[in-house]
């Protein structure tokens, strides 16, 4: 037991560190309250983690002050698989081998490397 709250505390850790707050979201995409935010959260638009008393959201699902284009298939892919917003964060921040050593994300940006992404998203919990 001990074990696995100490792993899930470095998940949490890993989590936080990639992610932005509800402010920087909020002013990211110019929305006039954090309540907009956590809209798209309960929607399942966003992907977001409460921790401690802010919640977090990574920040793989912003390009260039906006959501990501490809966002809704994203989250549409990892929901088959985990609930788990810190697992799902995981899953596309994992540096992969078949990926070149670079994660889902990473590789999503790249168009060389994207095609592969998608399978391996698309994979998940086959």
């Amino acid at each position: 037991h001990v074990l696995n709250e100490q792993r899930r505390g470095v998940l949490v850790s890993d989590f936080v560190d990639g992610a932005l707050s509800t402010a920087q979201v909020q002013e990211q995409l110019g929305y006039a309250s954090p309540q907009a935010v956590h809209r798209l959260r309960t929607r399942d638009r966003l992907l977001g983690a409460p921790v401690g008393n802010k919640t977090w959201f990574p920040a793989w699902q912003f390009d260039g002050g906006r959501l990501r284009a490809d966002l809704p298939r994203i989250l549409e892919l990892l929901a088959r698989f985990t609930a788990d917003p810190i697992a799902a964060d995981r899953i596309m921040r994992l540096q992969r081998e078949d990926l070149g050593g670079a994660s889902i994300a990473e590789s999503l940006d790249d168009p060389s490397t994207a095609p592969a992404a998608w399978r391996a998203l698309t994979a998940l919990g086959a």
